[in-house]
């Protein structure tokens, strides 16, 4: 996977915001993930700077991390933020399914509804 794949498939670029960010971190991608109701999740993409390990002797290109952020309705009329990390070796089909599929479980809301806007 590129930047340019992610850039494709409606991610949006930005730079990472210190010190929030770990200084490895060398660039974000972000999309938000609509349908018909509102605005379901966000999945925001980590491209780590390449780094060489020194227990090994290898230099490692940019990996990719993948985070999402979810609501779950807090029975108080509010709303609680889940942020869940999906390591580097999947790729972004996979993380779209599975997000996908973790939305539609019924246990997040949705962070705007169309009718509220």
């Amino acid at each position: 996977m590129t930047d340019q794949d992610l850039l494709n498939r409606g991610f949006k670029e930005y730079s990472p915001t210190y010190p929030i960010d770990h200084d490895g971190i060398e660039t974000k991608f972000q999309k938000r993930y609509d349908d018909e109701i509102g605005k379901r999740y966000f999945i925001t993409v980590n491209k780590w700077k390449p780094f060489f390990d020194s227990r090994t002797g290898e230099t490692w290109s940019g990996n990719y991390e993948y985070d999402v952020y979810f609501q779950k309705d807090d029975g108080k009329g509010g709303l609680k933020a889940i942020k869940i990390l999906l390591y580097a070796g999947w790729d972004v089909d996979e993380v779209e399914e599975y997000v996908q599929k973790l939305f539609e479980t019924g246990l997040f809301e949705y962070y705007e509804k169309w009718e509220d806007c």
